[in-house]
């Protein structure tokens, strides 16, 4: 489509909502928050422009409404971009280039192209969001370092030096086999020139290989909303024993993994049955009210939007 998407102001493809900028990514509310500035500096137009510009206002207890994006539109602002090389004039309506697509008389932008959950909840919302949240580790300026990840980075790193000594004194011996005899005092010298020549280099590599101290994957602050690491602790080892025992079918994909020990490493589709299936049942009674009624109704929404077929009674 060739549209900004997620993760920009204009993060809507069909309605000219705008979004604000929040601490690690672009927030996108229906209504402006009470602590966030009306005006928001856009980078493409490099002026203010109004958050809720293109809202019409709200009655009370509604959400404000805004107009939606039309084929035209999306025609004109292709056309900035191809005909005068004019960016800054076709960021604002969601554009970022030409997209093939619009030769195909068939094809209506935005309409002729449904939302992608996969992105937006499955790689997003829920993993970079909510679970950070939860986590927390959205927030990551108070943060103390993790004295154990720094430990095992040393050891490492000790691992790593040992293997190289070995290594470099298993081909000194193999030189030392074969060249032809020596004296005694030349023998002497050239090791002790080794020794040197090794404890320079073992310095050299600690130096390089030295890393950074890491933050803890599950860290506590005071947000109403954490769940305590103890709590990730026992989740994490109830998934392992159910991933051990077998208790999940093959039918139903990937099978389940530790949240605490591979939550870097999960696939989409391993985010959509943490949200969809684990979740609801790991979180009851761990997540803090209000916020686990909030959750569930958040994925009950999910579970409707991302149906084949979604029936009037199913909106309502």
């Amino acid at each position: 489509m060739q549209t900004l998407g997620r993760g920009s102001y204009q993060y809507c493809a069909y309605c000219k909502v705008t979004g604000c900028r929040g601490n690690k990514y672009v927030y996108c509310p229906f209504r402006v928050p009470d602590d966030v500035a009306l005006e928001i500096l856009d980078a493409t137009l490099e002026e203010a422009v109004d958050f809720s510009k293109d809202a019409i206002p709200a009655e009370d207890g509604e959400f404000p409404t805004w107009d939606f994006r039309t084929h035209d539109e999306y025609l004109n602002a292709m056309e900035q971009i191809v005909k005068y090389n004019n960016y800054n004039g076709a960021y604002p309506y969601g554009v970022k280039g030409f997209s093939i697509l619009t030769q195909l008389s068939s094809i209506i932008f935005p309409w002729s192209f449904p939302p992608d959950p996969m992105h937006l909840w499955f790689e997003n919302i829920f993993p970079k969001t909510l679970f950070d949240h939860q986590r927390g580790r959205y927030f990551t300026s108070g943060i103390l370092h993790s004295g154990k990840e720094e430990d095992e980075d040393d050891a490492e790193t000790l691992r790593d030096e040992g293997e190289d000594a070995s290594n470099e004194e298993s081909s000194s011996d193999e030189e030392e086999e074969i060249q032809y005899p020596q004296s005694q005092q030349a023998r002497s010298a050239k090791r002790k020139r080794r020794g040197k020549e090794k404890q320079s280099s073992k310095r050299t590599k600690k130096q390089k290989k030295k890393k950074p101290s890491k933050l803890p994957k599950f860290a506590s602050n005071d947000e109403p909303y954490l769940i305590d690491p103890k709590h990730w602790q026992q989740i994490g080892n109830d998934m392992f024993k159910t991933r051990k025992s077998g208790g999940i079918p093959s039918q139903f994909g990937y099978n389940i993994r530790s949240i605490k020990d591979h939550c870097h490493n999960f696939k989409a589709e391993e985010w959509r049955n943490w949200a969809l299936r684990y979740s609801p049942i790991y979180l009851e009674n761990v997540l803090p009210e209000p916020f686990y009624t909030e959750y569930i109704s958040l994925v009950c929404a999910v579970v409707k939007a991302i149906k084949f077929k979604i029936t009037p009674g199913d909106i309502e």
